[in-house]
């Protein structure tokens, strides 16, 4: 049993020894080439928020009140090396913000509002919640990565004319349906 056990432990020494081979042909290297995940053409990832809010008139009755928004992310199709996507990963992520601004824009003109100012009014909200308070969350982590660093499209955000073109606090809605 004793002698077992030592040739057991030899195997496992020599396996765990002999993990590090170095396979060469003619005193040249063999190397793998670096693999990619492709997606097919147009490919989408999309992210989907839900907000639902009762509201009660008796107490066996009620209705919600509904809000959905679905955020699609284009999947990358082809196979680029990593070095130039490090290269260009600020722009993109900034290219991606501005998308997702002017597709909130687009949704505020659409609904009869000035959509910059919504814009600019959200951002500044936004701005003021992510400074107040020293607590860190989800929701101040969220904001803070879509609501800074929003390019020159929305400068000056925090203009004091801003809040009389939109009217609608929706930042304040939004964060008060969350506590």
């Amino acid at each position: 049993m004793q002698l077992l056990t030592h040739i057991l432990i030899f195997c496992l020494i020599t396996l765990t020894l002999a993990q590090f081979t170095k396979i060469t042909r003619n005193n040249v290297f063999l190397s793998r080439k670096k693999r990619y995940l492709a997606f097919p053409e147009k490919s989408n990832f999309v992210i989907s928020f839900s907000l639902s809010k009762p509201l009660m008139e008796a107490q066996p009755r009620g209705y919600n009140l509904v809000f959905e928004c679905d955020v699609p992310f284009a999947l990358p199709s082809g196979t680029t090396p990593l070095k130039e996507l490090k290269k260009l990963k600020k722009s993109r992520h900034r290219i991606q913000k501005r998308d997702i601004l002017l597709s909130f824009e687009k949704v505020f003109n659409k609904s009869g509002l000035d959509g910059n100012a919504c814009v600019k009014r959200i951002i500044c909200e936004a701005q003021e919640f992510i400074n107040k308070g020293r607590n860190h969350s989800l929701i101040k982590d969220m904001l803070k990565v879509l609501f800074s660093d929003f390019g020159p499209n929305y400068v000056k955000p925090c203009y004091y004319k801003t809040f009389f073109e939109c009217p609608l606090p929706f930042m304040e809605y939004f964060l008060s349906s969350l506590s």
